[in-house]
């Protein structure tokens, strides 16, 4: 095992610039130290003989300086065991000659290696080197130099100056873009000819002026060659052609009202000269134009992308109005290109436009038209009118503005200005008015202006209560009290101009003279003390009147229960009887939800419940705890409000005592709504039939769904359980039909063809409300049959009938028989029968059967095939007044 590894350079001729260093990953358990002037490398650590093997390969000797010592420098190593150091071991390092790349710098005055030159058009050679260093750190002795001018053009060459001689030792070979020359000459003989190479282009139009290249490379006598150096000789071109303008039209066309910016026309020049710099061709218009101020109604620019161009526009600020302006100009535009200036004559002819906007010589500001009105009836006033003051074209109206969600309500003639009412009117879904936008329209130009339409209510709604019953509670011989016992509530959905307000009054009926309502508020209130024994309870109608008269005011009532309270003479009673208790309807069996504070002056006293609820609900005589007793209370198909009558009964059997004392009150008691119920049609399923060819829109069916849940909080507001929304099921044929989603009606969105499907049978679905993840839904199967169009003329049945009338009939009052008809399309029905009286129905057809019978087997054997001749049976019942199972 070994402990140390050091080597060590022992003769640094060159200080610094050499040093030893370690390559690698020093293997495991040695640590490598470096002496501060990197003449040493130590490895310590005790570790096998293999991993210092190991480590003295990773020792290298570097040397940094350009032109080291030539001498051999050695390095020093030995290893020791902790206890032992060996021997010395030396390294002799030897140093090999390199023959270094000379360097050529063509311009020492500049900050790089290169040179640049520019040639002036038909100037003769130019020289293409500066101020030449060439350096060798070798010698002094260059053996050859190339020169090349890259992508060269055929009138250029490269060459000696003609007054240079070239040195005896050296050989041109040489073509017009390459010279190549050979021969060991001093460093010195070289520079002096790389200052006389030069460059010629004998071009007379230089029409490529892209900088040219030339590159030049020194080779040395090792064969060592330099870094490439280059010069960039820039062309200078000289002007001295005359530009000349090309062919244009006769005259450009320019429509009038063209505005500022507008092109008129273009014109072009050629210039055999490239323009030099930023002293690109230009353009103008001279005064002596013709008129004169055509020179400020035109102007000229450079095509940015052709600058030989120039584009006539119309003046920023100008319109070129045809009556106001001229209709012809004759524009003098000069062209100028370098050192030359041309011009040519440039015709413009303005042509006449309709340009003069429609005028509204009948423009109403508003429109009235009623709710409901006829389709196809004018509004009032019912028409606009513009004219031309072109007279040149015909006017066209517009009305935009005039659909609300996405339907038509009134349109306009597009002729003669007339506007009618296109679709339904409700002013308690449109609003009081809408603002339309009306224009008037010419081949070339619109006017238009704001108008509204104002929608006039009619009076439809019933005002509507907010509940049918209305309950209150008195008590027997209590005088009455300032607070009222009810308050009813109406609202009406019409909404008509002018105010208009709700009014109350009690209609005339039994004890209704003991109560009083405020015809305003609708607050009902006790006149007089109530008897028990002649009232126990009253029932009071009460009626909301809308006071519209537009055309006629429209009512509606409600009732108002009145119970009556018996009471006792004694005087026992109760502390802080609440007016109302809310039970929520999930409340467990014998869950409390109650307990009366009560109490008596007399020493015996009992309490018990004497009115409804007593299987619902249950109070303990001693503590007054009220409990629920039902194991189930629903407050959406079950009793909501219970009224419970408890009495505090006096037992004192003292003798001056004629009867038991007790006194009563009312407990109310509310089941609070829980949405609980899932969503019940009306049906297990639904079937509706609608004629092909009809409008959209056609009414086909409606579903009925109802919500079991009560849908009113304690305080009487609706919380929404019982709501229900209707919605198409993912089956149903996509784009034909759609449903309310409050009414349940479904009908069609296209035009049905039956060629395309006489039946369509899919689901629809009942969701209850507020809706949320939760939300309970209900499933039914609608059928519609879509109904062939009668479009051929019926056909009878060739077979033989036999009607059989008895004999002896009087009376000419009942049906004797029926004529199947066959129609082309394949449907049946039962024409209009002749009336005959009959008393035992149709013998040959029917047998023995009654005449009702007969119908009946008619009707059960052709279900399901013939709808026409149903709907005519179905009219003949009711005719006949049969019964409705037929």
């Amino acid at each position: 095992m070994l402990t140390e590894l050091k080597c060590s350079l022992t003769n640094p001729f060159d200080g610094t610039n050499e040093f030893l260093v370690i390559r690698g990953t020093v293997p495991n358990g040695l640590t490598a130290t470096i002496s501060s002037d990197g003449y040493s490398v130590t490895f310590t650590g005790t570790a096998d003989i293999s991993f210092y093997a190991m480590a003295i390969t990773l020792i290298q000797y570097n040397s940094t300086t350009s032109n080291p010592t030539d001498m051999a420098r050695e390095v020093n190593c030995y290893a020791s065991d902790a206890i032992a150091r060996s021997n010395f071991a030396v390294a002799e390092i030897i140093f090999v000659t390199v023959n270094e790349n000379p360097t050529l710098d063509l311009d020492s005055l500049s900050t790089t290696v290169n040179y640049s030159a520019n040639f002036v058009e038909q100037g003769g050679p130019i020289q293409i080197t500066g101020d030449v260093v060439i350096i060798d750190e070798d010698d002094n002795t260059m053996g050859s130099l190339t020169v090349t001018l890259l992508e060269p053009f055929a009138e250029e060459s490269l060459s000696l100056d003609s007054g240079y001689t070239l040195p005896s030792q050296l050989t041109l070979t040489s073509s017009t873009s390459r010279l190549e020359i050979s021969g060991l000459a001093l460093i010195p003989a070289y520079r002096s000819l790389l200052s006389n190479v030069v460059y010629n282009n004998t071009a007379v139009e230089l029409t490529d002026t892209t900088d040219r290249l030339v590159q030049f490379v020194l080779q040395d006598d090792g064969g060592a060659t330099t870094n490439p150096a280059y010069t960039q000789i820039s062309i200078t071109p000289v002007d001295d052609n005359q530009p000349v303008f090309e062919e244009i039209p006769e005259a450009f066309v320019l429509l009038e009202n063209a505005t500022s910016g507008t092109e008129v026309g273009r014109v072009k020049i050629t210039d055999l000269d490239e323009p030099t710099g930023n002293d690109i061709p230009s353009f103008s218009i001279t005064a002596d134009s013709i008129p004169t101020f055509g020179t400020s109604d035109f102007f000229i620019v450079n095509n940015p992308d052709d600058m030989y161009e120039g584009i006539i526009r119309v003046s920023d600020g100008n319109a070129i109005d045809y009556d106001d302006h001229a209709t012809n100009y004759s524009l003098i535009v000069l062209a100028r290109s370098g050192l030359f200036i041309t011009s040519i004559t440039v015709s413009v002819s303005v042509t006449n436009l309709p340009d003069l906007e429609p005028i509204f010589t009948t423009f109403p500001l508003t429109f009235q038209v009623s709710e409901n009105e006829t389709l196809g009836a004018p509004l009032s006033p019912s028409m606009v009118v513009a004219v031309d003051p072109d007279a040149l074209d015909t006017i066209e109206y517009d009305i935009t503005g005039n659909e609300i969600g996405g339907v038509p309500l009134i349109d306009i003639h597009s002729t003669s200005g007339l506007l009618t009412v296109v679709g339904h009117i409700d002013r308690e879904i449109h609003g009081s008015e809408f603002v339309v936008n009306i224009s008037a329209r010419d081949s070339n130009t619109k006017t238009s202006y704001i108008a509204t339409v104002r929608i006039l209510g009619i009076n439809e709604f019933h005002p509507r209560f907010s509940a049918p019953t209305y309950l209150a509670f008195i008590t027997e011989n209590e005088q009455p009290s300032a607070d009222p016992i009810a308050t009813v509530s109406a609202t009406d959905v019409d909404e008509v101009l002018g105010d208009r307000n709700i009014t109350y009054t009690l209609r005339s009926g039994i004890g209704s003279h003991l109560f009083s309502i405020d015809t305003s508020s609708g607050e009902v209130y006790q006149l007089q003390p109530v008897d028990y024994e002649h009232f126990n309870t009253i029932s009071l109608v009460v009626e909301a009147n809308d006071n519209d008269p537009t055309p006629t005011a429209l009512t509606s009532t409600a009732q108002v229960e009145v119970t009556v309270g018996n009471i006792n003479d004694e005087s026992p009673f109760f502390n802080n009887l609440p007016a109302d208790i809310v039970v929520s309807e999930l409340a467990s069996q014998h869950a409390a939800v109650f307990t009366v504070d009560f109490g008596d002056p007399d020493i015996n006293y009992d309490l018990r419940f004497i009115s409804i609820g007593l299987n619902t609900f249950a109070i303990d005589t001693a503590t007054g705890e009220v409990t629920v007793t039902a194991s189930l209370l629903d407050a959406d198909e079950g009793q909501r409000r219970f009224f419970f009558i408890i009495e505090l009964t006096d037992q004192n059997t003292a003798a001056e005592f004629s009867s038991v004392r007790t006194i009563s009150a009312q407990l109310n008691i509310t089941l609070e709504d829980i949405n609980d119920i899932v969503p019940v049609f009306s049906a297990d399923s639904y079937e509706g039939e609608v004629m092909e060819n009809l409008d959209p829109g056609q009414s086909v069916v409606q579903v009925s769904a109802t919500d079991g849940d009560y849908g009113l909080t304690p305080e009487g507001q609706s919380n929404g359980n019982n709501r229900v929304q209707y919605l198409l099921g993912s089956d149903a044929p996509d784009g034909l039909f759609v449903i309310n989603n409050e009414t349940g009606l479904i009908t069609t969105s296209i035009t049905l063809n039956r060629e395309d499907g006489s039946e369509y049978v899919f689901t629809v679905i009942a969701r209850d409300s507020p809706i949320s993840e939760s939300s309970n839904l209900r499933t039914t199967q609608v059928r519609i049959n879509v109904i062939d169009v009668n479009e051929h003329n019926p056909e009878a049945d060739p077979s033989q009938y036999y009607i059989f009338v008895e004999e002896n009939t009087s009376a000419i009052s009942s049906d004797i028989g029926c004529i199947p008809v066959e129609h082309r399309s394949g449907a049946r029905f039962v024409p209009e029968r002749a009336e005959r009286s009959i008393s035992d129905g149709l013998r040959g057809v029917c047998g023995s059967l009654s005449i009702h019978d007969c119908w009946r087997r008619w009707v059960h054997q052709s279900r399901g095939s013939d709808i026409h001749g149903r709907r005519e049976l179905h009219r003949y019942c009711r005719r006949s007044s049969l019964d409705a199972d037929y």
